[in-house]
């Protein structure tokens, strides 16, 4: 069964807690908190582990579920390892949060290793947290998503697929997901023009959507609807309307019915 939800990138410029509340205030029960909220509040990574605390608290008062979380980015894994890992699974692990997005460290930082990954996702299996590693934009090896599909199948873990990324590396989206349907539990589903990671709501780049809602059909994904809107830019209403309007479309055509 197909679960889609919202993203906190739909309300940039807002904190993640207040990115929670603002999807919260259109009716959406289910979103994913996501560490971009936070970088662009230029939180120190020293302090991430008690934002997304604070965050997750502020989601279940307000009794909005958490199923993903997208861990910070990179430069995170390769400071703190496994230990970076581990504090923060401490925190999400106690608002019920299903799926931990993690970007695998790219040869900038030496790569990830099988038996790292491994690691990490025995962790997550002690925590009732799955890992999900997602393909990258350009971080080789991570870019190729045969890659990723290898390290998740190998450590354990699972594949967060994301559509843009894949759709600038090259790839026919909709026939990568029909491949890879058994490792995949995450879908980051947005759109670009094929050269920039813009991501913009389907339809607004070159993206066959008609064949990856078909491909996504019927699949056990939650597709994590990742929409950018720079709420200091484009306005509060524009961000609104686009989050709303991207769910009902999405979940359209996905819907097996």
């Amino acid at each position: 069964m197909v679960v889609v939800l919202p993203s906190t990138l739909t309300f940039l410029g807002q904190d993640l807690g207040d990115a929670i509340e603002s999807l919260y205030a259109l009716g959406f029960e289910k979103v994913e908190a996501n560490y971009e909220n936070l970088a662009r509040q230029f939180y120190p990574l020293s302090g991430v582990v008690d934002a997304f605390r604070k965050a997750l608290e502020r989601s279940s008062r307000l009794g909005v579920e958490v199923p993903v979380v997208h861990l910070p980015y990179e430069d995170y894994l390769a400071l703190y390892s496994v230990d970076g890992v581990k504090r923060l699974l401490d925190v999400v692990a106690k608002y019920d949060v299903r799926f931990a997005v993690l970007h695998p460290t790219s040869r900038k930082y030496g790569g990830l290793s099988v038996e790292l990954a491994r690691k990490i996702v025995e962790l997550g299996e002690r925590y009732g947290v799955k890992i999900s590693f997602e393909n990258l934009v350009s971080a080789p090896p991570w870019s190729r998503v045969e890659e990723t599909v290898r390290l998740a199948r190998d450590s354990g873990a699972t594949v967060c697929l994301d559509t843009g990324h894949a759709h600038i590396n090259g790839y026919d989206v909709a026939k990568i997901v029909e491949e890879y349907d058994r490792y995949i539990s995450v879908l980051h589903l947005h759109d670009n023009s094929g050269s920039k990671d813009d991501h913009l709501p389907p339809g607004a780049g070159t993206i066959d959507w008609l064949r990856v809602f078909q491909a996504i059909r019927g699949k056990d994904f939650v597709v994590v609807l990742e929409v950018k809107c720079e709420v200091d830019v484009e306005g509060v209403d524009v961000c609104r309307n686009r989050a709303v309007l991207t769910y009902k479309l999405v979940s359209t055509f996905t819907s097996s019915s």
